[in-house]
C-alpha cells in the first residue's frame, strides 16, 4: 500500500471491493468528505472516522495512520488481542482452579468430620 493515509484508505477500500459512496454511506460520512479524506484534499479525518474505515476495510487502523507495514491487516491486531485476551483467560482459569482446589480440600475435611460422627453414632457416643 501507498505512503498517505488517503491512498491508503484508498486503496484499501478498493481491495475490499468497495466504492466510494458504500463506504461513506457505511461509515457514516458524505461520499464527497471521503473523496476529500482519499485525495488528501482535508485536513485528518476524526479519530472516529478514521476508526470506522478501518472496521469497514478491514485494516488495522495505526496502519492506516501512520503506514507501518506491521499492523497491516487486521488480523495482525487480532493476534495481539487474542494473546492479551488468552493471558487473562489463563489467569483466570489459574483463579479459579485454586478455588476448586481450596473447595476439594474443605469438602474431603467435612467428610472426614461426616465420617468422625458417623463412628461416634455407630459406637454409641453422641
Amino acid at each position: 500500500m501507498s505512503g498517505t493515509l488517503g491512498e491508503r484508505i484508498r486503496e484499501a477500500r478498493v481491495a475490499k471491493g468497495l466504492s466510494v459512496g458504500q463506504l461513506s454511506q457505511r461509515i457514516g460520512i458524505t461520499e464527497d468528505a471521503l473523496r476529500k479524506i482519499e485525495s488528501g484534499n482535508t485536513q485528518q479525518p476524526a479519530f472516529v472516522v478514521g476508526l470506522r474505515i478501518a472496521a469497514e476495510v478491514t485494516v488495522n487502523p495505526f496502519f492506516l495512520g501512520f503506514g507501518d507495514v506491521s499492523y497491516k491487516t487486521e488480523e495482525s491486531h487480532r493476534t495481539v488481542v487474542e494473546q492479551r485476551f488468552a493471558a487473562v483467560a489463563f489467569q483466570e482459569l489459574e483463579r479459579l482452579l485454586m478455588q476448586i482446589s481450596a473447595l476439594c480440600r474443605l469438602a474431603n475435611s467435612l467428610e472426614d468430620q461426616a465420617r468422625g460422627v458417623l463412628q461416634r453414632i455407630a459406637q454409641g457416643s453422641p
